[in-house]
C-alpha cells in the first residue's frame, strides 16, 4: 500500500468502538425506549441465528456477530394515531459473512421473538465487530516482526474488548478500518490499521496493517 493511498484511506476511516448499544444498568423491565439489555442482545442474536433465512448463511465459515442495536418500531396497531402509543422494542442484529465478504442484518421483534426482516449489505459497508478487533490484536501481538518494533520490551497489551463500551485503558491496541480507493490492495479486502497506545501515548503509528479476510499482518516501512 503506497503512502498516497494510505492518506486517502485514513481520511474516511470507521472506528471500531461504536459496535453496540450500552447495557441496561437499572433493575426491572426496560422501558420502551431504553437501550437494549445484555439479555435482550443475547435473545436477539439467538432468534436471528434460528431463523430459516439466516441459519444457512450463518453456518458458513467465518460468520461473525458485528453489532446488536436498538430499533424503536411502529406500534402494532398501525392505524393508531395515538402519539403516546408504545413503540415495539426491536433489535437490528448485524453479521459479517467472512467467506463471502458481505453482511446480513436481521430485524428482530423482541416481544414475539421473531425476525421481521432480513437485508444484505456489501462487505465495505459493514463496520468492524469486536470479534474482528480481538482477532486483529491477537495476530499482531503474536507476530515476531511486531514484537521487534518494541525492541523486545512489548508492554502487556490485552487482546479482548468488552461489549459494554470502548476500551479506555492507557495501554491498549486500537484498530481503525481502512476504506481504500480503487487500485489500492485493501480496496477489495477488509483491512485495519493498528495503533499501539502505551501509557496514553500512541507509538509506531501506521506501521502495521491487518487483512482480516486472510488473517495476515502487513508491515509498512520495514522493522527497526
Amino acid at each position: 500500500m503506497h503512502a498516497r493511498a494510505l492518506c486517502l484511506c485514513l481520511a474516511v476511516t470507521l472506528v471500531f468502538a461504536d459496535t453496540t448499544v450500552g447495557a441496561q444498568t437499572t433493575g426491572g423491565a426496560p422501558r420502551p425506549l431504553d437501550p437494549l439489555t445484555s439479555t435482550e442482545r443475547a435473545v436477539a442474536d439467538s432468534v436471528a441465528r434460528a431463523d430459516a433465512r439466516l441459519r444457512p448463511l450463518l453456518a458458513a465459515r467465518g460468520a461473525e456477530l458485528v453489532q446488536v442495536t436498538f430499533v424503536a418500531g411502529k406500534p402494532r396497531d398501525e392505524k393508531s394515531r395515538d402519539p403516546d402509543a408504545i413503540p415495539i422494542r426491536q433489535a437490528a442484529v448485524q453479521y459479517f459473512l467472512r467467506s463471502a465478504n458481505t453482511g446480513v442484518t436481521a430485524l428482530v421483534d423482541l416481544a414475539t421473538r421473531s425476525v421481521a426482516d432480513v437485508a444484505r449489505q456489501p462487505g465495505r459497508d459493514v463496520p468492524l465487530g469486536l470479534a474482528e478487533v480481538d482477532r486483529a490484536a491477537r495476530l499482531v501481538l503474536a507476530d515476531p516482526r511486531v514484537q521487534r518494533l518494541f525492541n523486545g520490551t512489548m508492554p502487556p497489551f490485552r487482546s479482548e474488548r468488552s461489549a459494554d463500551g470502548p476500551d479506555t485503558s492507557a495501554t491498549r491496541v486500537d484498530a481503525i478500518r481502512i476504506v481504500a480507493p480503487k487500485g489500492d490492495p485493501c480496496f477489495e479486502r477488509r483491512c485495519v490499521a493498528i495503533f499501539f497506545r502505551v501509557n496514553d501515548r500512541y507509538v509506531n503509528l501506521g506501521r502495521v496493517v491487518v487483512d482480516l479476510l486472510r488473517d495476515s499482518v502487513i508491515m509498512r516501512g520495514g522493522v527497526r
